[in-house]
């Protein structure tokens, strides 16, 4: 015989896991949309991989929040660029 409290307490319990069931099928369907989009993704641009003369990527405009270094980096993007053409 179970009292009122354990009475309660195990519909308490069976609500949780239903609850973590549909929270689970609900995570496993997200995450397959994830891949799906990631494999999409990888496939349109041939996947990830690095630029053999820029490994660690480049510095943009947007690194610089200082006014006078984005303003000298600009100033070097362009004699950069100046001596590329020339």
């Amino acid at each position: 015989m179970s009292t009122p409290l354990e009475i309660r307490l195990r519909a308490e319990l069976r609500s949780a896991r239903e609850q973590v069931a549909a929270l689970e099928e609900r995570r496993l369907a997200l995450q397959e949309a994830n891949e799906g989009a990631y494999r999409a993704a990888y496939d349109a641009s041939g996947g990830a991989r690095f630029d053999k003369l820029r490994p660690f990527g480049r510095l943009t405009e947007r690194c610089f929040t200082d006014p006078a270094k984005r303003a000298a980096f600009r100033m070097l993007q362009d004699t950069a660029q100046e001596a590329t053409d020339a």
